[in-house]
């Protein structure tokens, strides 16, 4: 028996997975793999298409201490929860996928690895790790997307790459692997398998087909230059984190109108890639058998001056947020639909 757990890295596609699973959990049952429901419900969000923690946030509580701080943290209920889905599996393999997971802390992984052995199961990591820049600027706009940027302090883009953004996956991947036999962490580039990147994910843990889940594509894409402004301001709103997670429910889970480009001036590159380009040496030298998959950026990345959206693209946006959001209720036939009367 195996158990699989997918630990990110995060903006490596992660939601788009979780969401999939979600979807296929009767197919995956019929594979063989358990993809258990979440903690309290910790998923449900992945079940309806929207971005989520995946099933195993109680994981992430066990071995990351950092993600403790949440409220409706409880270690006897999450090892219980645990025992549940190992009890449910009856004999199949495991599946779990949280992001937290990859900053397990080197001395709790071994307590977790070792309630899986005992229950007969041998443990193998999946990772997704992207170019390293590529994943520093969307991790950015992530945090920018939540309306965390002033809470984080990581000020403005330029000045995080240039003085602060540094790449864990060198961290990560050596305290997933550390008490693990080799060949039990696989990593796989983001940027190689992105135009099929569910379906190259399930063939890692089974040779079955499963079913096409469409709307996986489009799940918490990174924002283009005109709705960065637009979160850049309701940011600074008051419930500033709440107005941008509902903008990022409405304007994110779908497709961009275009291909999506940075632009980034030649010192904050230089600067960037001093300080990181040892992890990227770690990762294409102990998984990619020396080949150079992994780069410091893509093409994707300009070299040169960033350039600010046309104002009409950020009124376009905007009028698509609003009206996006008025529609919203009437969708799920809540309040606030067709059934008040207009005032004359």
């Amino acid at each position: 028996m195996k158990v699989y757990l997918h630990t990110g890295a995060g903006k490596t596609g992660t939601s788009a997975i979780q969401v999939a699973l979600a979807a296929l959990r009767p197919q995956l049952a019929e594979a063989g793999i358990l993809y258990p429901k979440g903690f309290a419900g910790t998923d449900d969000r992945s079940a309806r298409g929207q971005i989520s923690a995946g099933n195993g946030i109680a994981l992430g509580w066990l071995i990351n201490p950092a993600t403790r701080r949440q409220e409706s943290y409880d270690h006897a209920a999450a090892l219980k929860w645990l025992d549940d889905c190992i009890a449910e599996a009856a004999g199949r393999d495991l599946l779990f996928s949280n992001e937290s997971m990859q900053f397990a802390h080197r001395d709790e992984t071994p307590l977790l690895y070792q309630r899986f052995h005992k229950a007969g199961y041998e443990i193998q990591i999946i990772h997704y790790v992207r170019h390293a820049l590529d994943h520093a600027i969307s991790s950015y706009l992530q945090n920018l997307k939540r309306g965390q940027i002033q809470i984080r302090g990581m000020q403005d883009l330029e000045t995080f790459l240039r003085e602060s953004a540094t790449c864990h996956y060198m961290r990560s991947l050596q305290n997933l692997a550390r008490d693990l036999a080799p060949g039990k962490v696989t990593v796989r580039l983001y940027d190689e398998e992105r135009s099929a990147l569910v379906p190259n994910f399930l063939r890692l843990m089974s040779t079955q087909s499963f079913p096409e889940v469409p709307t996986a594509a489009v799940i918490n894409r990174t924002p283009d230059p005109a709705e960065q402004v637009v979160f850049s301001t309701l940011a600074g709103m008051p419930d500033g984190p709440k107005l941008c997670r509902i903008a990022a429910d409405l304007l994110l889970n779908r497709a961009s109108s275009s291909r999506l480009t940075h632009r980034v001036p030649a010192e904050v590159v230089d600067a960037y890639a001093k300080r990181n380009q040892p992890v990227v040496d770690f990762v294409n030298n102990t998984y990619f058998d020396g080949v150079e998959k992994l780069k410091i950026k893509s093409d994707s990345i300009v070299i040169g001056d960033i350039t600010r959206p046309a104002p009409e693209d950020v009124y376009r946006v905007f009028g698509d947020f609003f009206a996006l959001m008025v529609a919203e209720p009437r969708r799920r036939g809540g309040g606030g639909g067709g059934s008040r009367k207009r005032p004359k």
